[in-house]
């Protein structure tokens, strides 16, 4: 029973850890659909407007990766 009990505690512990990266990930999506919003998850003013669209496709790709593991 006690194994059962820890079982689903790691569960819930693991889907915890997920949903913040999901919320993180659609963010990324969003902004990757939108010029105007991928411009402002660019810390970096002086990058181009299209290297500012592939910094949050990059980082949801990364994203997805931790969430496979």
């Amino acid at each position: 029973m006690a194994d059962g009990l820890n079982r689903i505690a790691d569960e819930l512990h693991r889907a915890n850890e997920i949903r913040p990266h999901s919320l993180f990930l659609a963010q990324l999506t969003r902004a990757i659909d939108d010029p105007m919003l991928a411009e402002t998850l660019s810390g970096r003013p002086d990058l181009p407007v299209d290297k500012c669209r592939q910094l949050p496709n990059a980082n949801a790709q990364y994203g997805l990766i931790l969430l496979a593991r």
